[in-house]
């Protein structure tokens, strides 16, 4: 690949990346001994030195934290958001029907994700298109508990999502991502 590049006018390789943000990316280069906590390739150990004997570098580093979750939110922390929501006019809802989700929300939770991560190294945002695809692919499927929206109270504008999946790992770990943005507080994404 390098070789070719070159032959071709290259100067700088950058991978490896999926098509779109969904797809797997990047090179674990350490926490092997850790399940992944997304959908990411899994590297062996001898991957980085590898690619730095062939000359790569890292041009970034991509990083996940374990949390553990409480099984009840602290009192402080619900006195905060249940402040927090009301000065902002904001509340959470929450879906029992699938179909609803998708005709209220579903183009609403990729265009977030797509605003949040926009300025993340190498993100290309979601066409229309793959959009629909991954509304199809996705939300059929998620688990409605595992999936907690803010909405603005008056306009029901879609201000932040968080997708929580509880998996068999090992020490009972979580995997979950959120994507925020709103109006007058800049774009935060976290995955964890």
């Amino acid at each position: 690949m390098t070789r070719w590049g070159k032959s071709k006018g290259m100067e700088h390789l950058t991978g490896p990346l999926g098509f779109t943000d969904m797809d797997p990316e990047g090179m674990l280069v350490e926490g092997f001994d850790r399940i992944g906590t997304t959908g990411a390739v899994y590297s062996h150990p001898y991957y980085p030195k590898h690619m730095e004997r062939l000359g790569f570098v890292k041009d970034v580093d991509w990083l996940e934290f374990l949390i553990t979750i409480p099984k009840e939110v602290p009192e402080k922390m619900h006195r905060v958001a249940t402040l927090m929501g009301e000065r902002l006019g904001l509340t959470t809802i929450k879906y029992t029907n699938r179909k609803k989700l998708v005709e209220d929300y579903g183009d609403a939770i990729f265009k977030l994700i797509n605003e949040a991560y926009d300025e993340l190294f190498g993100y290309s945002p979601l066409s229309d298109k793959q959009i629909r695809h991954y509304i199809k692919m996705y939300l059929p499927y998620l688990p409605l508990d595992d999936l907690s929206m803010v909405i603005n109270k008056s306009t029901r504008e879609l201000i932040g999502v968080g997708i929580t999946n509880i998996c068999s790992m090992p020490l009972s770990t979580t995997m979950w991502w959120t994507s925020c943005s709103s109006p007058s507080s800049p774009s935060i994404r976290t995955r964890a």
